[in-house]
């Protein structure tokens, strides 16, 4: 065997240390971000902070978790159910009305009704499992990169991309797939599949084996196609089988989950979520105004005797304690810096979006949202589209219509025949209200439903509906016809 040695050049960017960690600091949401500023002034003693403050503004609040079921502002019922009416209401967009707040009150905080994290529910499993620490770390990472149904939708290079960004380490496409496969012995059945194929396949992989799974597996596997079309007849006479036969291993599909997450909500346990918006957004005078909301986070400068100290000043200082000075007064430059450069990102990129969304915040008509990319908010910044994710993921702003995340306000642009824009997040609505609504003995296939949205003025095809629908876990109308006649 020959072994041949050669040189390959790479074009690549490597991140400083302090570059990931800025980046990290703007992925924080404000709650976040305060215990990070509190641990960065509790190990660093070149900072300069009153200590009424710190203790006003930290040591007598309870440490919040994302999570929380002990502290409700609703009601001591955590299984209550919540009604347009109620005082806090989550539309099912992410928008949550009425907040309880007292006007001039700066501690902006409204606790919701939330499912208790998906992502938590397996991560916990995880933490059961004998993993390697880096392996458990990238389990992790992809566990909260699955979409609502619990597929994987990334591409693997793009996730190792990703994950060098976000943690600054690097791995390689044989660490993500066994990362992959780790994931997909998690419960429930299915999640880390790459598409409903694969998840059928792995919830038949857990059933006893019989004639009928057997024949179900072989058919998804080899005919998946013909099955999503109902070619039946031609399923049969290739595989040579009876029709009682295909009969009997279609009964096998309602035991089937098509979204694995999709009905975490119906047994996982409701917890209260504490949400503290990162923005406030207002109208006055039909402009639309715009403020972090940083109350909590202290004034920071760095100690006049500290500085002196590492400037050579104090003359009783020797060498070592000017070095032990130098280092964390260059340390809380630094931090005080990066702060106030996320501060500065983020009010750049959140008047952005309020300007190009100002019909919306100034009338909280919702189908006043025009559709919006990151690319869009790029062209008016100048950041690019990844620091823009950045910085609007797990962020939410306070409105005079409700605490609303601030992803709410992205989505896809469709042309409507009169040549309108509409956003994918509004045909989303309609295929939903269109399918609850439909005959479930006599489902609508993709071709039916653009034509029905074609009836309405929206002209999409067959492809583009089937991306949809996809995205929101809603399996083919043959599936769905299936499914039902199998119940």
């Amino acid at each position: 065997m020959k072994v041949l040695q050669g040189m390959e050049i790479k074009q690549g960017m490597k991140l400083s240390p302090q570059m990931l960690a800025e980046l990290k600091l703007l992925e924080y949401p404000v709650v976040a971000l305060e215990q990070r500023i509190r641990e960065e002034i509790e190990s660093n003693p070149a900072f300069d902070v009153d200590e009424s403050v710190l203790e006003n503004k930290f040591e007598n609040e309870e440490p919040q978790d994302e999570f929380e079921g002990e502290k409700d502002l609703i009601g001591d019922d955590e299984s209550r159910d919540f009604s347009p009416d109620d005082g806090d209401y989550d539309d099912g967009e992410g928008h949550f009305n009425n907040p309880k707040y007292s006007e001039g009150d700066d501690n902006y905080q409204i606790q919701v009704k939330d499912e208790m994290s998906k992502s938590d529910f397996l991560r916990q499993q995880l933490d059961y499992k004998d993993l390697s620490s880096k392996h458990k770390k990238l389990c992790q990472y992809i566990v909260g990169n699955l979409d609502d149904r619990g597929f994987i939708t990334g591409e693997i290079d793009r996730m190792i991309d990703d994950y060098a960004m976000a943690e600054g380490e690097l791995v390689d496409e044989a660490e993500i797939q066994s990362a992959i496969e780790t994931i997909k012995t998690l419960e429930p059945t299915g999640v880390g599949a790459s598409g409903l194929r694969e998840c059928f396949l792995l919830q038949l992989d857990k059933m006893v084996e019989n004639d009928d799974v057997l024949l179900l597996k072989h058919i998804i596997n080899e005919y998946f196609k013909l099955l999503s079309d109902c070619n039946f007849d031609v399923i049969k006479s290739r595989l040579g089988i009876a029709d009682d036969e295909l009969k009997s291993a279609l009964k096998v599909m309602r035991r089937l989950n098509p979204s694995p997450l999709g009905s975490f909500s119906d047994s996982a346990q409701v917890l209260k979520r504490t949400v503290s918006p990162d923005f406030l957004v207002e109208e006055s005078d039909g402009e639309i105004v715009v403020s972090l909301n940083d109350s909590n986070i202290p004034a920071m400068k760095v100690s006049e005797q500290y500085k002196m100290m590492a400037d050579g000043l104090m003359k009783k200082a020797d060498k070592q304690a000017v070095r032990f000075a130098q280092e964390y007064v260059g340390k809380a430059d630094w931090f005080i810096g990066a702060i106030a450069q996320r501060q500065r990102t983020l009010m750049t990129i959140m008047v952005a979006i309020a300007e190009f969304q100002k019909e919306y915040f100034l009338t909280g008509d919702f189908s006043k949202l025009r559709p919006m990319h990151l690319k869009d908010i790029e062209e008016l910044t100048g950041f690019d589209a990844s620091t823009i994710s950045r910085a609007t993921s797990n962020k939410y702003m306070q409105t005079n219509y409700g605490i609303i995340p601030l992803k709410s306000m992205f989505s896809e642009v469709v042309k409507t025949v009169d040549g309108e824009d509409m956003s994918n997040r509004q045909i989303k609505e309609i295929l939903l209200e269109i399918v609850d609504g439909e005959d479930k003995d006599n489902p609508y296939s993709d071709s039916e439903l653009a034509n029905m949205l074609t009836g309405r003025g929206i002209a999409v095809a067959r492809r583009t509906i089937a991306k949809y629908r996809d995205q929101m876990g809603i399996p083919t109308g043959q599936i769905r016809r299936l499914m039902k006649k199998n119940k």
